[in-house]
């Protein structure tokens, strides 16, 4: 499978899984791009493979530990799109998938939490 880089994705080379505890002096660089807030879906292919829903990702916390599918590297990658300069793209994204697809309330949910503290906080 082929991706394109996205601008958002450019500079972000090293593994950025929260509690990563390999670093680029072991050899552990971010080498994959992982589906991070959703799953790898073959019939929603062209929602999930967006690069707003990639994580660079060690091969260690991506293949071996899984530690890229936790909940904190998703809130860790929602949190570095809204306070990106693409973060009304991302919202456009993430709030316009297929009817039919599974939308998991923690995610929406959270994302919901975090508008009503910037709107709360201006």
């Amino acid at each position: 499978m082929k991706f394109d880089l996205h601008m958002i994705q450019l500079d972000r080379d090293a593994c950025e899984v929260p509690g990563c505890q390999w670093t680029e002096k072991d050899g552990n660089i971010g080498l994959d791009w992982d589906h991070c807030i959703f799953p790898k879906n073959k019939r929603f292919a062209k929602f999930v493979n967006n690069p707003f829903n990639m994580l660079r990702a060690c091969a260690i916390c991506n293949r071996i530990t899984h530690i890229s599918d936790h909940w904190e590297a998703k809130e860790w990658l929602i949190n570095f799109h809204m306070d990106s300069n693409y973060s009304f793209d991302f919202l456009h994204w993430i709030t316009n998938p297929d009817p039919k697809f599974y939308k998991p309330k923690r995610v929406y949910n959270y994302i919901a939490t975090k508008l009503d503290e910037e709107r709360k906080g201006e």
